[in-house]
């Protein structure tokens, strides 16, 4: 296995991640009316934004992926 058929495997392995990781958190609408208890809302908010983080952390990761599929060609 030569450099870039390991760039493009590694760039392929961060894509398959981040496409699991958009999947599996799926960002959701912002919860503007809860009609649950006041204890809720705390729980809901940390939830809102352990979502955004993945959400953005998937998204890096699959701009990373197509940056090395694409160095791995131009290096063929």
């Amino acid at each position: 296995m030569n450099t870039p058929d390991l760039i493009n495997l590694i760039g392929l392995v961060l894509n398959s991640a981040a496409a699991i990781l958009l999947v599996v958190s799926a960002p959701i609408p912002q919860r503007v009316t809860n009609y649950g208890d006041e204890k809720t809302v705390p729980a809901d908010q940390r939830k809102d934004r352990m979502t955004k983080r993945v959400y953005w952390i998937a998204l890096r990761l699959l701009v990373l992926g197509f940056v090395l599929q694409l160095a791995a060609q131009l290096l063929r």
